[in-house]
């Protein structure tokens, strides 16, 4: 991490949408959490006339390899440098024999991510019974954070119709 990139890292969360961590130390090490990283990570580098526009890192494990995050200059938008890290990373994991690739998050509710959904043969890992099945599968209402939510909104409306005080603090 130099600070060049940490300054791409803090230029690029000013456009992100939605909430970021506060710096590329904290995307990559857990928020200071631990002292360093039990993986291998790689870093690819994005240039355009000899000049930085942008990075992405990955971890590799046994047989799988994880793209970890993409950061990229406001300019280099237009050139759909997530989607390229993930092929590039793709053609790694298949030259070095690793078996999987996980792409990182995709979430049905955010839009944001859904460039990730370009992959063909994605699959997701249900939580109720452990079992990986095809993307096209996935049901929000069927995933714990739905139940989770659900309940919250049942419980604030008891709480209304009872005429209680609460509050989330």
């Amino acid at each position: 991490i130099t600070p060049h990139r940490e300054e791409m890292f803090r230029r690029f969360r000013s456009y992100f949408k939605g909430e970021f961590y506060e710096s590329l130390h904290s995307a990559l090490f857990c928020y200071g959490s631990q002292p360093g990283t039990i993986y291998d990570s790689y870093e690819v580098t994005f240039y355009k006339n000899g000049k930085m526009i942008g990075f992405s890192y990955f971890d590799v494990g046994h047989d799988s390899i994880a793209s970890i995050i993409n950061i990229y200059a406001k300019e280099a938008m237009k050139y759909s440098l997530g989607m390229y890290a993930i092929l590039l990373q793709m053609e790694w994991a298949g030259k070095n024999g690793k078996q999987y690739y996980y792409p990182g998050y995709a979430m049905p509710e955010n839009p944001r991510f859904d460039y990730k959904l370009r992959i063909q043969g994605v699959d997701y890992l249900e939580q109720a019974t452990g079992e990986w099945k095809p993307w096209e599968e996935f049901k929000l209402k069927d995933t714990p954070l739905y139940e989770y939510r659900d309940a919250i909104i049942k419980a604030r409306d008891r709480f209304y119709g009872l005429d209680l005080g609460w509050r989330v603090g």
